[in-house]
């Protein structure tokens, strides 16, 4: 039985991060259309250009640190056995 609490406790952990990082990956996606908009409309590089970029790199890192949570995450796992739905 606590087996399957903790698998049910891992799933849910997991699933919950997977959405945290639908976050940055959408901020990710937005700045950098925007740059690319930008940049087909001849637009000269300027601060605010560089600012996307960097919110683009944050985002990044950010997504990156909730992936390596997520790999912790089932790695804690290990032989824990949840049902196969």
């Amino acid at each position: 039985m606590k087996r399957d609490n903790r698998g049910e406790h891992l799933e849910h952990e997991a699933q919950t991060r997977l959405g945290e990082l639908l976050d940055p990956l959408t901020a990710i996606a937005c700045y950098a259309d925007a740059c690319l908009v930008n940049l087909k409309r001849s637009y000269r590089p300027t601060a605010t250009l560089g600012n996307a970029l960097q919110e683009i790199s944050a985002q990044a890192h950010r997504a990156g640190a909730l992936v390596r949570e997520l790999r912790k995450l089932i790695d804690e796992a290990g032989t824990v056995r949840g049902r196969v739905n």
